[in-house]
Order: C-alpha cells, then sequence, then structure tokens
C-alpha cells in the first residue's frame, strides 16, 4: 500500500521539477556586456558577448544562478540575474517584430552589410567597413539590430557588432607607408596615359602607388571609383581613395589618395603635377562625390 503511494509522489515530484528546470521565457540583458559560456559557471571558457538590451531565449534554468540560452541560433550559458526575465510566451516571429531600444555607441568587427530591413532576404543598402563607429538604436530580435551609419539609419546582424569605441585600424600602418611612398612623387608631372614613374595621369599614380603595395587597381577614375568599399566623407581615414566628378551626368573623372586632415595626394591636371590639395575648398570641395577603402 505504501509502495503505491510513494510511486505517484515520486511521478509528481519529476513533473514539478521538470516544469521549474525548462523554461520558455525570454530574458533581456540589463548589464552593459554579459559574457556567454560554453558551460553554467565562470569556469567555463567564454564564446561570445553579448550587450544590454539584447533578447534571448532561455532553454533551461540550470540553478539558482545559471540558465541555458540561445542567441543568434547559438546554444551558451549566461548569470540569470543579468537577465530581465519576461515569462510570456513568445513566437520567434513574434520575437524578431518585438524592438528593445539600446541607443549605445559601437563598432563593426567585419565588413558588414547594411540592409533595408532585418532580414538576409532584403536588399543591401551598402557594405560598412570593418571598425567603422556606428550607434545601435535597437534590438529587433533574432540577432538583428536597428543602427545609425552616418546619416543613415538601417538594419544589421549584432553578431557583428561590439560596443564602445573602434580600435585603431590594423590597416592605418600600410595606410601611413603608401602615403610616404606616394609623397617620394611630389613634383612629377601630369601625363594623359602617365602609368609612372616619371609622370602620371591621376588614375595611372593611384594605380601605381597601390600596385607597389600589392592592391591591383583597376586603370581608369571611373572603374576605380567602384572597386573596395564605399566610404563616406565623415569616415574618410588615410588610404582612402577620394574621387570626385564635375556634373551627375559624367563619369567619375578624377581621384586620389586622402592624407588625412582634409587632404589629399594626387597628379593634378595637364600642365601641373603631383602635389597635395584639400578636399574642403574650392574645385575639389565642390566636385567631391565619394571614397572608396581598398586596404
Amino acid at each position: 500500500m505504501k509502495l503505491k503511494l510513494i510511486i505517484p509522489s515520486i511521478f509528481i515530484l519529476l513533473i514539478i521539477f521538470s516544469i521549474s528546470v525548462f523554461a520558455s521565457d525570454v530574458g533581456v540583458v540589463n548589464t552593459d556586456v554579459l559574457n556567454f559560456r560554453s558551460g553554467p559557471g565562470t569556469g567555463y571558457g567564454i564564446i561570445g558577448q553579448l550587450y544590454k538590451g539584447q533578447i534571448v531565449r532561455i532553454i533551461e534554468y540550470c540553478d539558482s544562478e545559471w540558465s541555458k540560452v540561445t542567441y543568434n541560433s547559438k546554444d551558451g550559458f549566461v548569470a540569470t540575474r543579468y537577465l530581465t526575465i519576461r515569462s510570456e510566451e513568445l513566437t520567434s516571429r513574434s520575437l524578431t517584430a518585438q524592438g528593445v531600444s539600446i541607443d549605445r555607441e559601437g563598432y563593426v568587427t567585419a565588413n558588414l552589410n547594411f540592409r533595408t530591413s532585418p532580414s538576409f532576404e532584403q536588399n543591401v543598402i551598402s557594405v560598412i567597413p570593418m571598425n567603422s563607429q556606428i550607434t545601435i538604436l535597437e534590438d529587433c530580435g533574432g540577432g538583428w539590430g536597428k543602427i545609425q551609419w552616418g546619416e543613415q539609419a538601417g538594419y544589421a546582424s549584432l553578431e557583428y557588432i561590439a560596443l564602445g569605441q573602434a580600435p585603431e585600424p590594423v590597416y592605418q600602418n600600410k595606410a601611413d607607408e603608401i602615403i610616404e611612398y606616394a609623397k617620394k612623387f611630389l613634383g612629377k608631372p601630369y601625363a594623359y596615359g602617365g602609368n609612372g614613374p616619371n609622370s602620371f595621369d591621376c588614375s595611372g599614380f593611384t594605380k601605381y602607388i597601390f600596385s607597389n603595395y600589392g592592391i591591383a587597381l583597376p586603370r581608369v577614375a571611373s572603374s576605380q571609383a567602384t572597386t573596395g568599399y564605399y566610404v563616406s566623407k565623415g569616415e574618410l581615414a588615410r588610404g582612402d581613395i577620394v574621387c570626385f566628378k564635375q556634373s551627375r551626368s559624367r563619369a567619375v573623372d578624377h581621384v586620389g589618395i586622402y592624407i588625412g586632415d582634409g587632404q589629399f595626394i594626387h597628379s593634378s591636371s595637364p600642365g601641373d603635377v603631383v602635389k597635395i590639395d584639400s578636399i574642403n575648398s574650392g574645385y575639389y570641395n565642390n566636385y567631391y562625390y565619394t571614397a572608396r577603402r581598398v586596404l
């Protein structure tokens, strides 16, 4: 008789335990940076980091301190106290549609597609170069964020975004070398079709300089204006190619190499020489068109 009472009791306890351990809740990260670990404890390795406002689905409450969660199709473990728990059931679709305001400064950790909507199916507006500074406006759920880059707002995968200030770009060391090399040709005459090293036209100069560092550029200015990655004027870095054209109906007709502080080095025009000018005054300010990063 006692055995019959014990067996149902054990069964009920197992059901209660299962309900308490396994979850379908979601959590919102409530601390600036939350380590995402391979196991439930600080002794386990860090496999990633989550940021304030990001949403995770809680798979399992491991104990009073740790939870197993999934974020952006990856499973890991976080300290539960750094999550604000939402008990309501959310489907994947409603989770993706639910935005959480962040409004934090960050930077991209890879060349990142900037899209019109939070989906890989949507159109790419442009490619944000690695280490570009952005503002994270909102966590849209499902690993997507609404971000602002320059004057434009769009969407990108949060997997490739980190909070804080971007580190000094690695390519700047090479950019410094390229600029110093380019300055060795100051005063060399402009010649239409000139490929160097004794005379250059504008695109012949950029092509010649970069080719000495293993970077192959197209020969003409209009083609150089579509190589590499787009860079806004406000994000210019040393070594970027700056491009100019005189009207909307014409192709890019002049290029040079940005050297910082609003200046660029270029093979100027017929009758002139390789020289340094400002992109922010006169002719070059009026006809500035775009910039490309090839490093």
